[in-house]
């Protein structure tokens, strides 16, 4: 769970705030309420989600930090979505 956000976001990431015209890009992170809620029997879900999170969170203020728009040229916005339990 965790690994595919990482590599996604190493893939992708050079590509969306390469030097560009009005580049505009999204981050969208699914993560979970549980990744703050400790749960019996699901330590290996809840564990994946913080980490989830935490990666969103950190490159969010990296991103942030680093990156002004009008240093590179793009405008990079970051989403992260928490449900809650859901049956699937």
């Amino acid at each position: 769970n965790f690994l595919s956000h990482a590599w996604v976001l190493r893939a992708f990431l050079p590509q969306m705030t390469a030097t560009g015209e009005n580049r505009r890009a999204t981050i969208v992170t699914l993560s979970s309420l549980m990744a703050s809620m400790p749960a019996a029997r699901l330590a290996d879900y809840c564990a994946a989600k913080a980490a989830v999170t935490q990666l969103h969170e950190c490159m969010q203020w990296e991103a942030c930090r680093g990156h002004a728009r009008g240093r590179h040229g793009y405008a990079l916005r970051w989403l992260l979505v928490s449900s809650y339990m859901l049956t699937t």
